[in-house]
């Protein structure tokens, strides 16, 4: 199976070149998980991944409490909160991570990254299991960033993968059932 995702990242990260990468940012402040949520964990986008900018800083400018992910060394997730400070960010590869204190409460909301998603609301990420692991703990609502494109009709999916509840696209948002 392992094989099967590696051939679908691949194919993803090549077309991704030629894309804009924008997604309907309005579409997700207007959905009630994201008008009701406090403390919102997302991602600092990088090379061709949907851009995260804008919705970083919408989160930021409405006072709501913004999370980043910071690696561990088991390449686990601990979150910490950012205020928009380009300082207090730290370079580790081609990733920037936030410095300060992990974040301890409750999260109401996780932005994902992804490189697609199936219609049952399995995401394919980059392979590490990072954020599989980080949804494992999370009680609050998941939406994964992705081109209308890499909405798929299946992906391979195994016991360890998580599946969020929607997926953010350039056209919009897209819901999944969980149950």
């Amino acid at each position: 199976m392992d094989n099967t995702k590696s051939k679908i990242r691949k194919r993803i990260r090549e077309a991704r070149v030629n894309r804009s990468n924008r997604l309907a940012v309005s579409m997700l402040f207007s959905v009630p998980e994201m008008k009701n949520a406090n403390v919102i964990a997302s991602h600092l986008s990088y090379g061709f991944e949907p851009d995260t900018s804008n919705i970083n800083q919408e989160i930021i400018d409405s006072g709501r409490k913004l999370l980043l992910p910071r690696m561990l060394s088991d390449m686990s997730l601990e979150f910490i909160p950012w205020s928009g400070d380009k300082n207090a960010l730290q370079t580790t590869g081609q990733i920037q991570e936030p410095v300060g204190e992990p974040f301890t409460g409750a999260i109401d909301v996780m932005i994902l990254p992804a490189l697609a998603i199936d219609k049952s609301g399995n995401r394919l990420g980059q392979g590490g299991g990072s954020f599989d692991r980080a949804l494992l703990k999370f009680g609050g609502w998941s939406v994964a960033l992705i081109n209308q494109s890499e909405l798929l009709e299946n992906l391979p999916a195994e016991a360890h993968d998580k599946r969020v509840a929607a997926a953010l696209t350039e056209i919009g948002l897209t819901r999944f059932n969980l149950n």
